[in-house]
């Protein structure tokens, strides 16, 4: 179970990762292998069983990279399953209240800290180290919930105190669109409201995140924020598939 990342969350210091949505182990091997301080499995909208899960997991197993996966809902028994695949940690979407940052966190957690059922399949080495996992889970489960809704902002102030939570982690788009700002990310009521959740999490001592491009990374560092996902998977693939056309290109005539 890896705790350096949990760790660095604690101390503030700077990370940033890579979305992996490719359902190929070989795609999340080299990924894994690449340097990031972390990676995070979108299970929330890439088409990602369990089987595969696991076998992503297990393509990234001795990778220096902490691989957190974002479930699709704050929902116990996906949260379960996954950290009994052996996820480092737990991303929730849309937490919009401090209930529901409690419901989150109480997913994550064996009892008396939560109600998370006992059953660490992968997670424990299939059952060779099942108490050993137990007694370390509580301390070293990676929570961090998503920020990405106009009601969660005017909930932040109360969500950040729920005990339990590493990061703050902002959702630009969902955001946006919960402002009825969409496609213009950019837009300054999204901004504002950026701004209020990095103060709000400074003021609190909670880490931040957000996905940014490499561009946008200097600014939000300038706000406070030191956990960021700067590139994806597929990026990568687009990117240099269209880098190739794009050398081909010079050749045509």
């Amino acid at each position: 179970m890896q705790t350096q990342f949990k760790g660095a969350l604690a101390r503030h210091e700077t990370a940033m990762g890579a979305w992996v949505s490719l359902t190929d182990p070989a795609s999340m091997e080299i990924m894994s292998q690449a340097g990031f301080d972390f990676l995070l499995i979108d299970a929330e909208h890439a088409p990602l069983s369990d089987e595969t899960l696991r076998d992503l997991l297990m393509a990234a197993k001795g990778s220096s990279s902490a691989v957190i996966v974002r479930v699709p809902w704050n929902d116990a028994v996906r949260i379960k399953m996954v950290l009994d695949l052996g996820a480092a940690g737990i991303m929730v979407p849309m937490v919009n209240s401090a209930a529901e940052a409690r419901h989150a966190v109480a997913a994550c957690k064996y009892p008396p800290e939560g109600i998370r059922s006992v059953g660490p399949w992968r997670a424990s080495g299939y059952y060779a180290d099942q108490w050993g996992y137990v007694m370390r889970a509580n301390a070293a489960v990676v929570v961090i919930v998503q920020c990405e809704h106009i009601r969660a902002v005017e909930a932040l102030p109360e969500i950040v105190r729920v005990p339990g939570i590493d990061a703050i982690f902002i959702g630009p788009a969902d955001l946006t669109a919960s402002l009825h700002r969409l496609p213009d990310t950019n837009h300054p009521e999204t901004r504002a409201a950026i701004d209020r959740i990095a103060a709000t999490c400074r003021s609190a001592g909670v880490t931040c995140g957000i996905d940014a491009d490499v561009a946008g990374v200097p600014h939000y560092f300038d706000m406070g924020i030191r956990l960021f996902t700067i590139a994806t998977d597929t990026g990568f693939l687009l990117s240099g598939a269209a880098a190739a056309v794009a050398f081909r290109a010079t050749f045509a005539g």
